[in-house]
């Protein structure tokens, strides 16, 4: 049985891996959404386009995480719905827009939540190896 030091300097490790590893999908629907935005969106709507993104991932990504880990999904439904419904009353280039803010506020939301499981974990100390925390293990 390993002492606890080494337990930890492993667990800290594996988990720092594994949340990055879980980040990575996000981030690339993410970049692929941008790669198809730059492509389709007329220039002089490619600042409004930026916008709707940065503030979509920003509230998304902080309903995720202050939801937690168990949190009401609701939440982030209300807030695509009152996002939709925002940009749909905004004149042209932000009406056409509209739909953009569905997918980034699922990566939004899914950022959130894996930062929430990495706070928590890291916060109560959980082992990979069984699951069991450090005071557990004793």
């Amino acid at each position: 049985m390993m002492n606890k030091h080494e337990s930890a300097r492993r667990r800290g490790s594996g988990e720092s891996r594994d949340f990055w590893l879980q980040l990575l999908i996000p981030a690339v629907l993410l970049v692929l959404l941008l790669i198809v935005i730059a492509g389709v969106v007329p220039r002089e709507a490619l600042v409004p386009s930026i916008v709707v993104v940065a503030v979509g991932l920003l509230t998304s990504g902080a309903v995720g995480f202050f939801s937690g880990i168990r949190g009401p999904m609701w939440l982030i439904y209300g807030l695509i719905l009152a996002e939709l419904g925002l940009l749909l009353l905004f004149p042209a280039p932000w009406r056409g827009l509209a739909l953009v803010c569905i997918p980034v506020s699922a990566i939004g939301f899914a950022i959130g939540k894996d930062v929430a499981y990495f706070r928590y974990n890291r916060r109560h100390g959980v082992s990979e190896s069984n699951g069991l925390s450090d005071h557990q293990e004793a």
